[in-house]
């Protein structure tokens, strides 16, 4: 035992001692951001939006992209008009995509956009590296509440719904890079 450990205790852990998570007792926030991690997405917050730009621009120096792609106009003119981004209506597979999200399914870590976020687009289609920002007031408890809020708002132009799910970093045309920046 060391003189260290002898003041502030042993560094090397106990076998039986392991890491519980008291997963009912969270708050629905907590349970989103535990079940987003969990699938490997990278949550980030933002109390401005000069940290919104900051975390921006770490993501894109991270991902070592030149620049966003977003179809969002407020985006574009209102927050990031600094940050070089790419004014196609078409994605750029080069970028990395940035949109509000629509809505954040606590109950599955998931992110729900539509058609509205996407352009219309397949995700197949959309660029790998995808940025999202939300405020804790989209979050919904569960997918059926959300597919339910948006049919009662868009009830005569019901927009498409995708869920993104399971980030991973596989380099495969499926996979996702997914990242949140929850605005607080």
């Amino acid at each position: 035992m060391g003189i260290l450990d002898k003041f502030f205790g042993s560094s090397k852990r106990k076998e039986d001692e392991t890491f519980e998570v008291n997963y009912e007792r969270m708050p629905p926030l907590e349970r989103f951001v535990y079940n987003f991690t969990s699938n490997n997405g990278k949550f980030l917050i933002a109390r401005s939006q000069d940290e919104i730009i900051r975390l921006l621009q770490q993501i894109l120096t991270e991902e070592n992209k030149p620049g966003y792609w977003t179809l969002d106009e407020n985006i574009r003119e209102e927050l990031l008009k600094d940050i070089t981004h790419y004014p196609s209506s078409h994605p750029v597979r080069d970028a990395v995509m940035l949109s509000y999200a629509h809505f954040l399914v606590e109950n599955r870590g998931e992110i729900m956009v539509t058609s509205l976020e996407t352009g219309n687009y397949r995700m197949i289609d959309l660029p790998r590296t995808m940025v999202f920002l939300a405020s804790p007031a989209q979050l919904i408890q569960n997918k059926e509440k959300g597919l339910e809020l948006v049919n009662r708002r868009y009830k005569n132009a019901v927009p498409s719904v995708n869920t993104l799910h399971d980030f991973n970093q596989n380099d495969n045309e499926f996979s996702k890079n997914v990242y949140l920046i929850l605005y607080v």
